[in-house]
């Protein structure tokens, strides 16, 4: 799930304040894309911790009319809102009297069945056996083209979830998670994900419900500094490995060169963090005296 606009904001803002806390004049005058770069520069972006996660569903793809690529992409970027673990493994075709019998099989701890079924409707959820169906079958009823069945399936896998885990309509009219009573209704949906309210209804059930230990959001700055970041793999987290860096050496005493502004910022932000933890009786902070007019 991306972080939105706001915490952008909110963020940038206190990464462009100078060591006396007040934010600087270029800060207030950035655009919301040029805050958002300041953040990723520092930060790294978002990773996923999964050290501690427990507990997956499992998208069993038992069709051959949708390539499972799609599938995989759409369980890829579903994971990211759900915040817990979405597999993809191959199956065969199965009547639904057997999908109970193959569900506990898959060792998940919850599955939805990806079908080519013409007998059954588009999706189908049974919560109490925690396992459902995507039936591409009647997502193809009006032959459409194969762009739009893909997508179509990726709208109603982000249905399916939202169903099986007792989320049911979004409060959003973009999401695909809204009422549809034929599949060309899917179409007008822009949007492939869950919003926030779904993804938000769907983690509390898995941790409550399902047995499942969600994903932590961690900034790759922080991951990095506690060991267990992968390689940089693109401009900001190479820019957040510099940052952290540049602090431990400064920390530790070794006096690394000081060549750019970001450097010297970071010193000021270390050295008035400093000064506020070694505040005490015999450093106060100073507040004057109101004077009498």
């Amino acid at each position: 799930m991306k972080i939105n606009a706001i915490l952008f904001v909110s963020i940038g803002l206190c990464f462009s304040a100078f060591a006396d806390g007040t934010a600087t004049n270029e800060a207030h005058n950035l655009t919301k894309s040029e805050m958002r770069e300041r953040v990723l520069m520092r930060t790294g972006g978002i990773l996923l911790d999964k050290r501690e996660a427990k507990g997956s569903l499992v998208f069993v793809n038992a069709q051959k009319r949708v390539h499972q690529e799609v599938i995989a992409l759409q369980a890829e970027r579903l994971e990211r809102d759900v915040m817990f673990e979405l597999e993809v493994k191959d199956g065969e075709p199965m009547p639904l009297k057997d999908m109970d019998t193959a569900f506990k099989k898959t060792g998940a701890n919850a599955a939805l069945f990806v079908v080519d079924d013409k007998t059954l409707p588009s999706m189908l959820v049974v919560p109490a056996g925690r396992w459902g169906v995507v039936n591409v079958g009647a997502l193809n009823s009006d032959d459409p083209d194969d762009k739009t069945l893909a997508q179509r399936t990726a709208k109603e896998m982000a249905r399916a979830i939202s169903f099986l885990f007792g989320a049911g309509y979004a409060l959003q009219n973009s999401s695909a998670c809204v009422p549809i009573t034929k599949p060309e209704d899917l179409d007008t949906i822009l949007y492939t994900g869950l919003t926030l309210d779904i993804a938000s209804a769907i983690q509390r059930t898995a941790r409550d419900s399902f047995e499942i230990q969600l994903f932590k959001r961690c900034f790759y700055s922080k991951a990095y500094e506690d060991g267990w970041a992968p390689p940089p793999k693109n401009k900001y987290q190479e820019s957040a490995k510099r940052w952290v860096d540049f602090k431990k050496d400064y920390l530790a005493g070794k006096n690394p060169q000081v060549t750019e502004e970001w450097q010297r910022s970071l010193i000021k932000e270390i050295e008035k963090m400093r000064s506020d933890m070694e505040r005490g009786p015999t450093n106060p902070i100073e507040i004057p005296m109101p004077t009498k007019k």
